[in-house]
């Protein structure tokens, strides 16, 4: 005797498919089912890479580690800094939906390209009369 639930299943209306694991990492799938004008996912590896994370979010693997470091995103366990840090599937996706989150994050990622960016700038050399002044200034 089966047991009956309310709840969706994949392709019980509307159709789904299976993006493949050349999606995110080698182990990661994700099945998405529709139903009544909503998608479901559901992850097929519940532990994603920080690859797996920038790919859903649509960002790098260093803007993913920016928002683990200011607290946006929270790694599995107690990784230390050289340990490779991993990510609840579902906890993503709930966080996800949320507007309010989606909007820090973004704003954060905002915030980690304009860093990098001052960062590159003060790197580069002045251009032009700048920077023959610049030379001049260093003479003895």
């Amino acid at each position: 005797m089966s047991r009956q639930t309310n709840l969706p299943t994949p392709f019980s209306q509307g159709g789904g498919f299976v993006l493949p694991s050349g999606f995110g990492s080698e182990s990661f799938s994700l099945l998405l089912s529709f139903d009544n004008g909503r998608v479901y996912a559901q992850p097929l590896n519940r532990r994603l890479t920080k690859a797996d994370v920038a790919k859903l979010l649509k960002t790098t693997e260093d803007g993913v580690a920016y928002l683990a470091k200011k607290g946006c995103l929270k790694p599995l366990g107690h990784p230390d800094e050289t340990k490779q840090k991993l990510f609840s599937a579902s906890d993503l996706f709930t966080q996800m939906q949320d507007t309010r989150w989606l909007g820090k994050a973004t704003d954060l990622l905002y915030q980690f390209v304009e860093e990098k960016n001052a960062a590159q700038a003060r790197r580069k050399p002045k251009a032009g009369k700048e920077r023959a002044a610049l030379a001049d200034s260093r003479l003895p």
